[in-house]
């Protein structure tokens, strides 16, 4: 059996916690998945090393962790993350999260872009994202005003908007790329 990876589950922000440098970039390297520092490293000029802060991973990654068995809560109290869990089986995000990074992509949240994810096909430490990525339900109403500002953020950033839509009833995901062109 794998080593599993000691969490601190957050449940007010749906994130964990992790505190060890080394397990965060073994989870880089083997399940690509990326972990934010919190604030800034520290230098300590006595004992003339870096002190490492936490770093958080966020909840698709959690339950990506969870499904393989990788991940060991510290928490004695797990029901808040069950609770995250339970149903996420039919959750169109993560099941778009769990198709992409099956795909072997990188992953992060894109709230900044204003989108569900930011997808990377390499590590996002050396390079650009290559695609946002929107998700939704297969015949769910999409507002046009959500599209144009997506894809003008898209245009902006020189990155390709995906739509991806799953069919609740099969699981079936299809992604669709609106591309502006100019003339």
């Amino acid at each position: 059996m794998e080593e599993q990876y000691n969490i601190l589950w957050n449940n007010n922000d749906e994130i964990g916690i992790l505190n060890s440098y080394d397990k965060v970039k073994k989870l880089r390297d083997e399940e690509k998945i990326i972990c934010k520092p919190i604030g800034t490293s520290i230098t300590s000029r006595r004992q003339n090393k870096t002190l490492v802060n936490p770093f958080i991973i966020y909840k698709y990654d959690l339950i990506y962790l969870y499904n393989k068995k990788l991940v060991n809560f510290e928490n004695i109290d797990l029901k808040s993350f069950y609770l995250l869990y339970d149903g996420r089986e039919k959750d169109i995000k993560y099941l778009i999260y769990n198709d992409l990074k099956n795909k072997g992509y990188y992953i992060i949240p894109g709230n900044n872009y204003g989108v569900d994810f930011l997808v990377y096909k390499d590590d996002p430490n050396f390079v650009h994202s290559e695609f946002l990525v929107n998700c939704y339900e297969k015949n769910e109403n999409i507002n046009i005003k959500d599209i144009i500002s997506n894809e003008r953020i898209g245009w902006n950033t020189k990155k390709k908007l995906l739509y991806g839509f799953v069919g609740i009833e099969n699981k079936q995901i299809d992604y669709i790329d609106l591309s502006w062109f100019q003339i």
